[in-house]
């Protein structure tokens, strides 16, 4: 998971008819299905993105789809990156928002938490780890008196 970094997470608490139009406000990021929301990126390239991470339906009608946000590398980062994570993106840690649904399918609350902002403290530690293997290997032979 990807760590929000010294960016402080941001509470969402919304609820009533007007939902929405409050989330399109607040969101950081884009993604939420039918929710116009301004990119959110880090100045080095990269993007934060919403993600379904799951959705169900309760035993009055009420639909609950929860998201959270996924920090996607700029290129110059990800060719160093385990595949999954160079496409599918990040999990950033600390964010989860829940959008409830009415019987008739119109925003009736949201609740969670978001990174507002998205810090990348030491992008040179981002690797595979056949390059991190490679880089030790490389680092050690350089040393006197080393052996393999």
């Amino acid at each position: 998971m990807f760590d929000s970094g010294r960016a402080a997470i941001q509470k969402i608490l919304l609820q009533g008819t007007d939902s929405a139009a409050q989330l399109a406000g607040e969101l950081q990021g884009q993604g939420v299905e039918g929710i116009p929301s301004a990119a959110l990126t880090d100045g080095s390239g990269g993007t934060v993105v919403w993600r379904i991470i799951r959705e169900e339906s309760d035993t009055i009608g009420m639909r609950h789809v929860f998201y959270r946000q996924y920090y996607i590398p700029p290129s110059w980062i990800s060719t160093g990156l385990d595949p999954r994570y160079a496409t599918n993106g990040v999990e950033v840690t600390g964010s989860e928002i829940g959008l409830h649904f009415a019987k008739d399918s119109t925003l009736s609350a949201v609740f969670g938490t978001q990174a507002p902002a998205v810090i990348i403290a030491n992008s040179s530690a981002i690797m595979s780890v056949e390059d991190a293997y490679g880089q030790a290997q490389q680092a050690v032979k350089t040393q006197p008196g080393f052996a393999p």
